[in-house]
C-alpha cells in the first residue's frame, strides 16, 4: 500500500515518488467521501421533503373536516 514506510536505503527521488502515490490516494479518498456525503445529503434532503409533504397532506385532510 502507498502508506507502507518507504524503504530506508531508498534514494530520495523514490522517496518523492512514494509521497506522489500518498498524495493521490488521499485525494482519491478524499474525493470518495466526499462523492459519499453528497448522496447522504441529497438522501436527508429526499426525506425532509417527503415530511414536509406528508404534514401540509395531514394539514390538509384536517382543513377538509
Amino acid at each position: 500500500s502507498p502508506f507502507d514506510k518507504p524503504n530506508k536505503k531508498a534514494p530520495i527521488e523514490c522517496v518523492s515518488c512514494q509521497l506522489d502515490i500518498t498524495l493521490k490516494a488521499l485525494k482519491h479518498e478524499k474525493h470518495e467521501l466526499i462523492q459519499k456525503h453528497k448522496k447522504r445529503t441529497v438522501k436527508q434532503n429526499l426525506n425532509t421533503e417527503k415530511r414536509n409533504t406528508l404534514s401540509e397532506l395531514v394539514k390538509l385532510k384536517d382543513d377538509i373536516r
